[in-house]
């Protein structure tokens, strides 16, 4: 339960240039009930706050509602009523309130002194009453209790400046809470003077707010605005105001000489203000005066407005209204009338005459051409829809299947590569084949043919597809290399022209050159008729130099010695100037 009531619990915030005003509600009962109001002084003039500066009105009001242990929650404020236009207008009678914003925003944009986009526009419908005669048995139209039966009902219009409404969303976000609703302060004052039952239906009250910046100058008639303005007239504050903080801490202001009383000059303005009122048009309705404030010179005003004016006056006590448990809280209820209206209007489902953050606004108009396009273009839509579904759902098992098959040609494609190989390779091993070359029998008869290792050595031995063969030939010198050709040619083998080239690797061997032959048309290859040169046939350890130079690293590396280097004859010592490479016999 008190979890229900703390989400019900509404916030008003009101701040003149001296003093932060807070009043808390909560609706219990179909009834608005004040149950908190607080005053909190303004930080002093050595370190005042800008109330210009949103962001430090904000960061200010954080600090000072964690100092009072208040949760804000929703959170109303009122606006001064000199930062609003007030407007009357006189319209027919029409149900639809979107209607009626657009006819009140057609007749007051033109009159605004901002641009119209950049205005707020609100507005409250003024009921007529019953009627009441003037005091010279006329009627007055134009004010709402004096309208006489079947009368079209007054329009009071509020415009304000949307940066205005930007700088309280701007202090509630620096001050980490929600503003909930930006109603204006006259009209919550009119809302005080309703609940505490001091509205007169035979007749206005007039209603002085006294704050030590400006004073508030309301005709209330039949519970509504009629006339509202705001006099730039500093009133100072007295002893003993009745504030919640120190009373005494405002000292007795003394008058200076050739300077005029203040209270003479709100006195003087208050009856101005009434008189060209109730002049205008015959109004004679005005019945009292209240005054209210929190300077602590209201008895004094109402003492001179009472000598001044044909009228009683007296002062507005909202204490009664309050269910707070302190009585220093009551004692600033006179001072906090504004948010005192704020925090009941808001909490009620009635709501406030006046939001500018939610105000009423005129509906879109809408083309019934445009409409019908939309409406085709959403059948449209719907049909395309319509027709991917059911595309998707009869394609959805041949979709499968195809997918399926592609998956399945893809694996045969993979196959067919591989085959495809494998036949090339068994057509070129059979073409090799249908030749009859023996090409181990050229590589044996080639290691009894070609000079000794000591001379030259093959660095590689390859076939092409021609038939020809390609030895790479280090060599030590020119004149082997022409002894080589000499040899191959002798031996059967048609032979290329050598090209020689000088590149001397690790063992001495200074030229380098590729031998490409092709083998002769009465070339005989007899494996026994032919010897290493200069060796004996049956030496087991004849070298030849049809051995390439790695497989006598691996060989030396697995008799214990290192690749490429030298190793000396069995039972010999190293020969350090000995440089030659040790190969291995190539088999026959």
């Amino acid at each position: 339960m008190r979890r229900l009531l703390r989400t019900k619990t509404l916030t008003a915030l009101d701040i003149d240039g001296r003093v932060l005003r807070i009043a808390q509600s909560v609706r219990r009962g179909g009834r608005t009930r004040v149950t908190r109001l607080v005053a909190e002084p303004l930080p002093a003039s050595g370190d005042g706050l800008d109330l210009e500066d949103p962001a430090a009105v904000g960061a200010w009001l954080k600090r000072a509602l964690r100092r009072l242990r208040i949760k804000p929650g929703r959170v109303v404020m009122g606006m001064p009523r000199r930062k609003v236009i007030l407007k009357p207008l006189a319209l027919p009678r029409i149900d639809d309130e979107s209607e009626l914003a657009a006819m009140v925003r057609l007749q007051v944009e033109r009159d605004l002194p901002f641009p119209a986009d950049q205005a707020v526009i609100d507005f409250t419908i003024q009921e007529p009453g019953p009627e009441t005669p003037a005091t010279d048995g006329s009627l007055d139209p134009r004010v709402a209790n004096g309208a006489p039966a079947g009368a079209p009902p007054n329009v009071l219009v509020a415009a304000v400046d949307r940066a205005r409404v930007e700088h309280y969303l701007k202090i509630a976000a620096a001050a980490g809470f929600h503003l909930h609703a930006l109603g204006l302060r006259s009209y919550a004052n009119v809302r005080c003077i309703e609940l505490c039952g001091a509205d007169d239906a035979a007749g206005g009250v007039a209603l002085v707010y006294l704050r030590p910046d400006e004073v508030y100058i309301d005709v209330v008639l039949g519970k509504k605005l009629a006339f509202s303005r705001a006099v730039s007239v500093g009133v100072p504050e007295a002893r003993g105001a009745g504030n919640a903080f120190d009373p005494a801490a405002a000292p007795e202001r003394q008058g200076t000489e050739g300077e005029e009383d203040p209270i003479a000059t709100v006195s003087r303005e208050v009856v101005r203000t009434i008189m060209s009122y109730v002049g205008v048009a015959g109004n004679r309705t005005i019945k009292r005066v209240l005054i209210a404030g929190v300077t602590g010179n209201e008895s004094a005003v109402s003492s001179a407005l009472a000598a001044r004016l044909d009228m009683p006056c007296g002062l507005l006590d909202p204490k009664d209204l309050l269910e707070v448990e302190r009585e220093q809280e009551r004692l600033v209820a006179p001072a906090a009338i504004t948010v005192i209206g704020l925090a009941v209007a808001a909490n009620e489902p009635r709501g406030m005459s006046f939001d500018f953050l939610h105000p009423k606004r005129p509906a879109v108009k809408r083309s019934g051409a445009r409409s019908r396009m939309m409406l085709a273009a959403a059948a449209l839509v719907a049909l395309v829809v319509c027709g991917f579904v059911v595309r998707e759902r009869l394609l959805r098992g041949p979709l499968e299947r195809a997918a399926d098959l592609r998956g399945r040609i893809a694996a045969l494609e993979r196959w067919t590569s591989q085959h495809r190989a494998y036949l090339a390779r068994a057509s070129g091993v059979a073409e090799w084949t249908a030749q009859r070359l023996s090409w181990l029998d050229h590589w044996a008869y080639l290691s009894g043919v070609l000079p000794p290792c000591t001379e030259v050595y093959l660095t590689g031995m390859t076939t092409t597809s021609t038939g020809a063969i390609r030895l790479s030939v280090q060599a030590t010198s020119d004149e082997v290399l022409a002894d080589l050709d000499t040899r191959l040619r002798e031996s059967g083998y048609a032979v290329s022209p050598i090209g020689v080239t000088s590149a001397k690797d690790r063992f001495g061997y200074v030229f380098r050159t590729t031998v490409e032959m092709r083998p002769g048309a009465g070339l005989a290859i007899d494996l026994k008729t032919v010897s290493p040169p200069d060796r004996p046939a049956d030496d087991a350890s004849a070298e030849t130099a049809l051995v390439l130079p790695a497989a006598a690293d691996r060989a030396l590396v697995a008799d214990g010695g290192e690749p490429g280097g030298i190793t000396p004859d069995a039972g010999q010592p190293p020969d350090d100037s000995d440089e030659r490479p040790r190969f291995l016999e190539a088999e026959r």
